[in-house]
């Protein structure tokens, strides 16, 4: 097997991805996690599993070494397993557009996606204003089930967020209840007190970037969203946090023409009331206003 350069390389490498263990930490993890990135070409099967199974769960800590097998292992096991491990602990779509959809009245847009956590801990949006005027009411945001019966998430965005340019927000949780890893469900939003004359704009991509998932009503395009579980598990479609970029909002001076009534999903039809799943005991406190 070819491990010694691997290990080498690898524990260089990670020991710069946990600047903030103390130095004895730091060490030790580098080193166990490279020799779990070894193990991915270890002749036998249950060691090459159940190093697959726990770099699983250290999660963001291994990222970098396990992209590095992907990228640099002549090993076509190795990199099959290294695919499999991200697509669990980082899965990332980066991608820039000025796309957007609107959200006032009674009108909702939402994006399926596949969960590749338990525990929700932070969920960001790009969103912005269509013109000078603020939102009249909060952008709501909620995680349901496939047939949108079952309540998993209640969130918002508060009208100071929306500014004339497309930024990430973070959503204030008000409820919170676990997901099932690999099980598919519906992000959307809405804002039924909005008018269309000022309404929200979530920014979006007119091609299909994310494989997992997709805008509901229209399934080549995507809303950019950045959803996180704990054990360093992630879905990030969309530029990353920490981009320059910032896309104005140019579109005119209002937006469609008013829809009032109950609140309807675009792709899905009229929302039944739905139910609140059990609040995830595990998730830290949801914040109140």
């Amino acid at each position: 097997m070819r491990c010694h350069r691997w290990m080498v390389f690898l524990i260089l490498l990670i020991d710069a991805v946990l600047p903030c263990l103390p130095a004895a930490e730091a060490e030790k993890s580098a080193d166990h996690v490279a020799r779990l990135v070894a193990q991915l070409d270890d002749d036998r099967f249950r060691v090459r599993e159940a190093a697959t199974k726990e770099l699983k769960q250290i999660g963001s800590p291994a990222e970098k070494a396990v992209r590095r097998a992907l990228t640099e292992s002549e090993s076509a096991e190795v990199r099959r397993r290294a695919a499999d491990i991200l697509r669990v602990i980082a899965m990332c779509y980066e991608g820039h557009s000025a796309g957007w959809h609107w959200i006032y009245g009674s009108i909702a847009h939402g994006q399926t996606f596949r969960a590749t956590g338990r525990t929700m801990e932070t969920l960001r949006l790009r969103v912005a204003r269509l013109n000078s005027s603020r939102p009249a009411a909060p952008l709501e945001v909620e995680i349901r089930d496939p047939t949108m019966r079952t309540v998993y998430a209640r969130a918002l965005i508060e009208t100071t967020e929306a500014e004339s340019e497309f930024a990430w927000r973070k959503v204030r949780w008000r409820h919170r209840a676990a997901l099932t890893p690999e099980h598919n469900y519906v992000l959307f939003f809405h804002s039924q007190d909005t008018s269309n004359k000022a309404p929200w704009v979530v920014n979006a991509i007119y091609k299909n970037l994310y494989p997992d998932g997709t805008h509901l009503g229209y399934p080549t395009e995507d809303f950019f969203f950045h959803l996180t579980f704990t054990g360093g598990r992630s879905i990030q479609v969309g530029p990353g946090e920490k981009s320059d970029l910032s896309v104005p909002i140019s579109s005119g001076s209002s937006g469609g023409t008013k829809v009032v009534g109950p609140l309807a999903l675009v792709g899905f039809g009229p929302l039944p009331p739905g139910e609140d799943a059990p609040a995830d005991s595990r998730a830290p406190k949801t914040e109140k206003k």
